[in-house]
């Protein structure tokens, strides 16, 4: 591999002349010449250069890379070059040397071996040099090398990149094996930057990476489980089990109120990229930027932090083809626990009873649905579901071109009946040396996603929800009308749940491209420029149709199509320049200018009033009532940057970083935004003082602080735009016309949110790197947040998105990393990293604190926003129990009586009312961790995921309808109620049944302690042994099975503690579980194969 490497870099040269004329003068002469007249070194085999022919060469004014490239032209010897480093190689299709004078025998011995990694694998591309000599050769293909040397004493050299250096002394023997042992300090490792790379050891920001080698053990069909646990500072959320949903991502807390706090995606370059998308197969790195000096280079959309995404591209040297695939069954993680029926009709039948009500049911009713068990929702809906992915790749090249094609399907079958995903995938990433000096670069990723009814499960009129409430004594078919059962009389308000999920279908089909090219130009060796253009398209066609209620009488039936696209155009230019000067000054500047168009366009169609539904949702035209829509927006964005590095002595880092940002959304003086930064880092562990303690192996201090930005408004909110209202007025008196009048007022005024952000860290590393991590506090403060503001009825009432207010996060973060036990047949690697993030709201423009709904339409606006208090909190009545018989008197005073749920009365009007309400509970977590370990033993690994939450809270919507005696329930299903006050059992904190029964919603009784602790992955995989892969002509051989979720820790009693029907762009709504997609646990068989 690495030889092929060095070969590709033969173009990268310096601008060095030199004139030649030699006549039958052997190899070693040339390199002599040329190692005295400049910085170029040579590795060779002394039997290989002593045994070429003679060398007859006139040149005048030639370049180094032009004299090689005549020399070795039709010669039975290659070369490969590197860093100013020439690798002299034999030629399998060289013409036969010409026959040899017999010579004097020499002591000189031939050693041979095999170089592989430490699972036994060969290592290709190792070089293997004789120490304080010329003498050196690489390893082929399958890790074999030969070389000969003038005699037998001596050390040979092994290094390869990622890879330990070794050296093994000769002592005259002829056969020497090595087994590299990894770079377990990783400073070498190349981590990507924004517009660029460097190495970790250069690093001046706080960047966390999560490479391949990290996740490809779990078999995962989305990015986002790639990034869950492993990277400190970054809260991966799943806020329900929908086949191909999305996931909530927050890298160091929201840093917006009304704006979206999502990070940045940037994926092979192209900005703003849709990560949910993307097949976790062909990722080759994932780089995290969190501080300000890492993610000012992308200016006003840096402030929520930078998610550098690299997919995999092909290596010189032979041809590989990967086959890839898994199967997993996926079941319900946990159930609630529900009456049966005849629990269910004895529950009724008491409420009766209070109510002064004759029963429902006959003893003999409830006896045959004991007998009989009823009909339980839940299994009703749910079932075994299953995932299938499979990928089929190919890559390789040679020295000038390299490739990566691949081919992905992923196939989601959901654990409720009737919904689906399926992903198809084709990826070609192309690099080309075009020649000395200019490179050519394609990546081509385009997605197809199909699913059904992955919409937002939401309440109890979606199929989640009914199922909970829905009577247990009913069955699902009604024999006598022959259709699907409705709900009785008694019964609540809601479809039957298997109608919901059959007669429900939401489709969506989205077709995803992207794709990006990009010319690199070398003009000297210490300046080149680089000019790249990308699209990232995205196209929906998303049809629906909604029966409400089983039966004939299709009057309700809704359906519709909602179209629409968004095409994102990127131009990027970057001038780059790098030189060391006097070997102790590096200098690297960047400088570039990018500009964006993005344009959405959108179409929506929708009828009701159908004869029939025979057609589904493909002719809409049979609508009674038909309305139509559509849209269109624009918004660009100009951009100038530049960073400058400077390195001194390879101890002491400086970067600077600027970035001015034009959009068209904002207007005036405020169209531009300026964020510049700045950090420097101190790398200890070079000092002498330090490394003569030979303690550290990595000591380096970081700090930076810098202004970032956020631009979390739609393209129009500083103009004035009209409103259509559908309904219409009758302008003539009696036939309705479509008007147009004042919308939202606009703000010319607006601009950006800016981010300030301090960062202070510590990389460190102990006994070799075999122990490393870092160490980082932050402090962010957001201001001139956007939000909506109330304008006085007197000026038209309504709202206006204005800047005003500001937020504070701040935080720690730790991450550690060890190779415990390091040996030929065992090897125990793992890393824990553990993160706490404190917000704090500090001024909501005039006003102490702001109750909403934080964009989620549910109850009396369920969360507070209050200066002093972190985002997420909920706001409620208290709840302190059940009245007791000897409490009467006081809960008269509210108009309860004993039994009832006791809510606090806090301004004591005897009243329990809005006033009443408070802060009831927080979903933002004291802390998040995660730990990852892998043992590997001979032909065996093991791979664990644990991570966790600490100290949030989740409201529990979905358990009060079960619970409650409401209009919308009726009756309670959910088993707690048999555990209710009665004058003989008042040791509980259910309420009773009784004439006053009001179990409300939002109270803090249904705020539960969310903490959990998760083991997320367990996979247990074999390779096939070397000896027996060899024979089979093929490289890697792996058989896994797998469970992933197997168990959750919690005191939580819904479905699981992580999930949520709040949106994922808001971190003011957060933390209700309203009847979700439940989560499942999954069990996985796999292969890898690869030729």
């Amino acid at each position: 591999m690495l030889a092929c490497l060095l070969q590709a870099s033969a173009g990268y040269s310096q601008d060095v002349r030199l004139s030649l004329d030699l006549k039958d003068a052997n190899l070693s002469r040339l390199f002599g010449i040329i190692q005295q007249q400049s910085d170029y070194k040579f590795l060779y085999n002394l039997e290989d250069v002593n045994n070429a022919p003679p060398l007859n060469i006139r040149m005048k004014d030639a370049t180094i890379p032009e004299i090689l490239a005549a020399c070795f032209k039709d010669y039975p010897l290659g070369y490969r070059i590197s860093n100013k480093t020439v690798v002299v190689v034999p030629r399998e299709d060289a013409p036969a040397p010409a026959p040899e004078t017999p010579v004097k025998k020499s002591t000189a011995i031939t050693v041979k071996g095999t170089v592989t990694d430490d699972k036994g694998q060969p290592l290709p591309g190792v070089t293997i040099s004789l120490k304080q000599s010329t003498l050196g050769t690489t390893s082929n293909t399958e890790g074999n090398y030969s070389i000969t040397l003038p005699d037998g004493n001596g050390t040979l050299i092994f290094s390869y990149l990622g890879f330990v250096k070794q050296e093994v002394s000769v002592s005259g023997r002829t056969a020497i094996s090595v087994r590299l042992v990894r770079d377990v300090t990783g400073l070498q490792e190349a981590v990507v930057i924004g517009y660029g790379t460097s190495r970790r050891a250069d690093l001046t920001g706080a960047i966390a990476t999560v490479s391949a080698a990290s996740f490809e053990k779990q078999p995962i069909i989305r990015v986002e489980d790639a990034l869950k646990g492993r990277a400190p500072g970054v809260l991966v959320q799943k806020p329900n089990g929908t086949p191909g949903a999305g996931m909530k991502i927050r890298i160091r807390g929201g840093n917006s109120i009304t704006g979206n706090s999502d990070p940045l995606y940037v994926i092979d370059g192209i900005i703003g990229g849709d990560i949910r998308t993307l097949n976790p197969n062909d990722i080759a790195s994932m780089d995290i930027l969190k501080d300000a000096s890492s993610t000012a280079i992308y200016g006003s959309r840096g402030a929520n932090g930078v998610v550098m995404i690299t997919t995999r591209s092909g290596k010189p040297g032979r041809n590989v083809l990967s086959f890839d695939a898994f199967y997993s069954m996926d079941k319900v993680s946990k159930k609630y626990d529900l009456l049966n029926a005849a629990e269910y009709m004895e529950v009724a039948n008491v409420k009766q009873d209070v109510d002064g009500l004759s029963p429902l049911f006959t003893p003999a009713q409830i006896e045959e649905a004991r007998r009989n068990g009823g009909t339980d929702w839940q299994d009703e809906i749910l079932r075994t579901g299953g995932t299938q992915n499979y990928q089929l790749s190919f890559s390789g090249g040679s020295d000038n071109t390299r490739y990566y094609i691949s081919g992905n399907l992923a196939d989601q079958k959901g654990i409720v009946e009737n919904s689906s995903y399926r992903r198809y995938g084709l990826r070609a990433n192309v690099q080309s040396k075009m020649g000395k000096r200019l490179d050519f670069n394609l990546n081509l990723y385009g997605t197809f996603e199909k699913s059904r009814n992955t919409y937002s499960y939401d309440g109890r009129n979606t199929a989640l929800g009914s199922a909970l409430i829905f009577s247990p004594n009913v069955p699902v078919w009604d024999t006598a009308t022959k259709d699907y059962t409705r709900s009785p009389s008694y019964g609540p308000i809601t479809s039957n749940p298997v109608f919901s999920t059959d007669a429900w279908i939401f489709d969506a089909n989205v077709l995803n491209v992207l794709a990006s090219t990009q010319l690199n130009y070398r003009i000297t060796d210490e300046l080149s420029v680089s000019i790249s253009g990308g699209v990232n398209g995205n196209n929906y066609n998303n049809p629906y149709l909604k029966r409400y209620l089983p039966g004939n009488n299709l009057s309700s039936t809704e359906a519709g199509y909602d179209n629409g696209f968004t095409w994102t155009l990127q131009n990027t230019n970057m001038l780059n320049y790098a030189k060391v000067f006097n070997t102790i000054h590096s200098l690297k500047v960047t400088a570039g200018y990018e500009q964006q168009l993005s344009t959405s366009k959108y179409s929506t169609a929708w009828a009701t009033g159908f004869p029939s539904i025979a057609l589904g949702y493909n002719d809409l035209s049979l609508g009674a009532t038909r309305r139509v829509g559509s849209g269109y927006s624009q918004w660009s964005l100009q951009s100038y940057l530049g960073r400058v590095n400077y390195t001194l002595k390879d101890r002491y880092l400086f970067t600077a970083t600027f970035r001015a940002d034009g959009s068209s959304k904002f207007k005036g003086d405020n169209r531009y935004g300026y964020f510049p930064s700045g950090a420097f880092a101190w790398r200890m562990s070079e000092e002498p003082f330090i490394r003569n303690l030979n303690v550290f192996s990595d000591l380096k201090l970081r700090s930076s602080y810098g202004l970032t930005g956020n631009q979390a408004i739609g393209p129009y909110k500083t103009l004035n735009l009209l409103q259509t209202f559908e309904r219409g007025y009758p302008f003539d008196g009696n036939n309705l016309s479509v008007g147009i009048g004042p919308g939202t007022p606009a703000n010319p005024d607006l601009k950006w949110e800016t981010t300030a952000q301090l960062d202070i860290g510590i990389d460190f590393g102990f006994f070799g790197g075999r122990l490393s991590g870092a160490l980082d506090y932050y402090h962010k403060k957001t201001t001139d947040l956007l939000l909506d503001v109330n304008i006085p009825d007197y000026n038209g009432g309504g709202t206006r998105t204005s800047n005003v207010g500001s937020l504070q996060n701040k935080g720690i973060e730790l991450m550690l990393n060890g190779v415990v036990i390091e040996k030929e047949n065992l090897r125990l690697q793992t890393g824990f990293n553990i993160s706490a993030n404190r917000s704090k709201v500090l001024d909501l423009g005039g006003a102490t604190e702001i109750y909403t709904n934080g964009g989620y339409n549910v109850g009396l606006n369920p969360f507070i926003v209050k200066v002093g208090e972190p985002l997420g909190q909920f706001r409620g009545y208290v709840y302190q129990g059940v009245w007791k018989t000897a409490e009467a008197a006081e809960a008269a005073k509210v108009q309860r009586q004993p039994g009832d749920a006791h809510y606090l009365n806090v301004n004591g009007d005897g009243e329990i009312s809005g006033p009443d309400m408070m802060k009831i509970g927080s979903a933002i977590p004291d802390f998040t961790w995660g730990w990852n370990t892998t043992l590997e033993w001979k032909d065996f690994d093991l791979n664990l995921l644990l991570n966790g939450m600490q100290g949030n809270d989740v409201w529990n919507f979905t358990r009060w309808l079960p619970m409650s005696f409401s209009t919308d329930a009726r009756y309670a299903t959910a088993r707690e109620v048999l555990r209710r006050w009665t004058p003989h059992n008042e040791n509980t904190d259910i309420p009773g049944i009784t004439t006053s029964t009001n179990t409300l919603q939002q109270t803090s009784q249904f705020v539960e302690d969310g903490s959990f602790i998760r083991l997320s992955n367990l996979t247990l995989g074999y390779n096939l042994p070397l000896p027996l892969m060899k024979s089979m002509k093929i490289s890697q051989a792996r058989f896994y099975v797998s469970g992933q979720n197997l168990f959750v820790i919690t005191k939580y009693k819904g479905f699981d503690p992580e999930l949520s029907t709040t949106p994922n762009t808001s971190d003011v709504a957060v933390g209700i579980d309203n009847s979700t997609y439940p989560a499942f646990r999954t069990f996985t068989i796999g292969v890898r194969l690869v030729l």
